[in-house]
């Protein structure tokens, strides 16, 4: 019996292969139900207030959508494709473009007309204050 050694870099190559060939027929493996392409997004909730953070590369203010209804936040928008120039053809093209829409429920209502959004470098800030009903409340208990 002979023993064969592993070469990594050849099964990098081969796995990067398979990724490719199944991206092409169902889209990349890493999106949104395997169309377009999404943001990555963080979704933190504390006591006060609901905290997301999108990664929105590549992108102007202008080109970002935000909206609120029915306690659903929908972030939106489109990453716009670079001209591409006649006399040059891609070796590889691994960036995604188009549009994009992520929507996430929130379990608490929340104030909306105090939601802020900051876009800066890149990453959408909001900050979603939860509704004053919404939040904990200390109960003191009397005694009789």
């Amino acid at each position: 019996m002979a023993l064969i050694r592993w070469q990594p870099r050849e099964s990098f190559a081969i796995q990067r292969e398979i990724d490719d060939l199944v991206s092409k027929f169902w889209g990349d493996v890493n999106t949104y139900h395997g169309t377009g392409w999404h943001p990555r997004v963080d979704v933190v909730e504390s006591d006060h207030e609901f905290t997301v953070h999108a990664e929105l590369p590549g992108l102007n203010k202008d080109d970002i959508k935000v909206t609120l209804e029915d306690n659903v936040l929908t972030i939106e928008g489109e990453r716009k494709h670079e001209d591409e120039q006649k006399d040059k053809h891609f070796f590889r093209r691994e960036r995604s473009y188009g549009t994009f829409k992520r929507a996430f429920k929130l379990g608490t209502e929340v104030q909306a007309n105090k939601i802020a959004a900051n876009y800066k470098d890149g990453i959408l800030n909001l900050t979603l204050p939860k509704s004053e009903a919404a939040k904990p409340r200390q109960i003191e208990v009397a005694v009789s």
